[in-house]
C-alpha cells in the first residue's frame, strides 16, 4: 500500500471514527435533523484495521447508513476542492496503473480464445500519439498476426492512401470514395480499441470497418462508457454495450461475446483517475464481466465486443 492511499485511508478513517460514534455524534448533523442520537449506536460504525483498512460495522440501520453516507459524500468533496482529486499526478500517467488497461487485457486474453491460434492479416487503429508508420500496436500482441497493420484516422483527402502496411484514411466515408478498395475485405482482424468515439458518424463508420473484414473475419472493439472527455481532435461519444452491439449488428456483423469493464466502483474510481494499487484484490477481480448471466450493472468503464463478418457477406 502506498503513503497517499494510506493517508487517504487514515483521514477517512480518522474523520468518520470521530464523528459516527453515536455518544459523541456531530452536534452539527443532529442539529440539521440528519438524524436523532438515539437511532446511532454507541460503538462506532467504522473502525481501522491494522492495515489502515477501513472496516464498516454490521447491520447498519437506514439512520446510520444515511451517516456514512454523508460523510463520505462530505470528505470525497473536501478533498475535490483541496485538489485531491483527480489524482493525475500520483499514477493515472503511469501505464501498468491505469485502470482501464487491466480489463481491456483481460478481453483481449478472452478474445483470443474465440479467434484461435491461426496466422492472420491484423489491422488495428494506430496510437494518436505518433505519426510513425507500422507502428507496433498495443494489443496486436495478443494474436497470431503474420501481417501487422496500422489505420491511420485522417480527416484531409491529401493522406488517404495505403503505404507501407498502413492505411491512411477516414472511417466516415466510404472506401471506394476514398481511393481505398483494394483494403476491401482484406483482413482477418480487425482490433478498435477505444477510439471510435473520435469519429463523426460512428454507424458509418462501422459499415466502413465491415467493408475492410474479410467473410469469416472477426472484429475486436471497445469503447468508453464512463470516462472523462479525451479530446482528439473532438470527442464525441460514449457507447454502452448495448449500443455497441447494435452499431455492429446494423453493419452486419454478428456479435459473438460481449463484456462490461468494471462496476459502479470502478466508474466511481475511474472519474477519480484511481489507479490499480488503489483497489483491492477483490474489486480487480470484478475488472471484466459478460454481458448476460450477472452481468445488472447500473454503470462500468467500457464496452467490449467479438463480432464476426458472416461468411458469403
Amino acid at each position: 500500500m502506498d503513503s497517499f492511499t494510506r493517508l487517504g485511508q487514515l483521514l477517512g478513517a480518522i474523520v468518520l471514527c470521530g464523528a459516527l460514534h453515536g455518544a459523541g455524534a456531530d452536534r452539527n448533523l443532529e442539529l440539521l435533523g440528519l438524524w436523532s442520537p438515539a437511532t446511532i449506536r454507541d460503538s462506532p460504525l467504522l473502525t481501522l484495521g491494522r492495515d489502515g483498512t477501513p472496516n464498516i460495522a454490521d447491520n447498519l440501520n437506514e439512520d446510520e447508513v444515511g451517516v456514512l453516507q454523508t460523510q463520505i459524500v462530505r470528505i470525497v468533496e473536501a478533498a475535490y476542492r483541496k485538489k485531491l482529486f483527480p489524482m493525475k499526478t500520483r499514477n493515472y500517467a503511469r501505464k501498468k496503473g491505469v485502470l482501464d488497461r487491466i480489463p481491456l487485457e483481460r478481453f483481449m486474453d478472452k478474445a483470443r480464445e474465440v479467434i484461435g491460434d491461426q496466422k492472420l492479416r491484423c489491422l488495428e487503429w494506430g496510437p494518436f500519439f505518433t505519426r510513425w508508420p507500422n507502428v507496433t500496436q498495443p494489443y496486436m500482441k495478443k494474436f497470431n498476426c503474420a501481417e501487422k497493420w496500422t489505420f491511420h484516422h485522417e480527416t484531409a483527402d491529401p493522406h488517404v492512401k495505403v503505404w507501407w502496411k498502413s492505411v491512411y484514411g477516414e472511417l466516415d466515408r466510404g472506401l471506394e470514395a476514398q481511393g481505398l478498395s483494394e483494403v476491401r475485405s482484406f483482413f482477418d482482424l480487425v482490433i478498435i480499441p477505444q477510439t471510435l468515439q473520435y469519429v463523426r458518424d460512428p454507424l458509418v463508420s462501422m459499415s466502413v470497418l465491415y467493408d475492410l473484414v474479410k467473410p469469416g473475419g472477426h472484429i475486436i472493439f471497445t469503447s468508453p462508457f464512463i470516462q472523462a472527455v479525451m479530446p482528439y481532435p473532438v470527442d464525441y461519444y460514449r457507447f454502452t454495450a448495448e449500443g455497441a452491439e447494435l452499431a455492429l449488428q446494423r453493419a452486419g456483423f454478428h456479435v459473438l461475446k460481449s463484456y462490461v469493464a468494471g462496476d459502479d466502483f470502478w466508474s466511481i474510481c475511474w472519474i477519480m483517475h484511481c489507479g490499480r494499487s488503489d483497489l483491492s484484490e477483490d474489486s480487480l477481480a470484478l475488472a471484466l464481466v459478460e454481458r448476460g448471466g450477472d452481468y445488472q450493472h447500473n454503470s462500468y468503464m467500457l464496452s467490449m465486443q467479438i463480432a464476426q463478418r458472416p461468411l458469403g457477406q
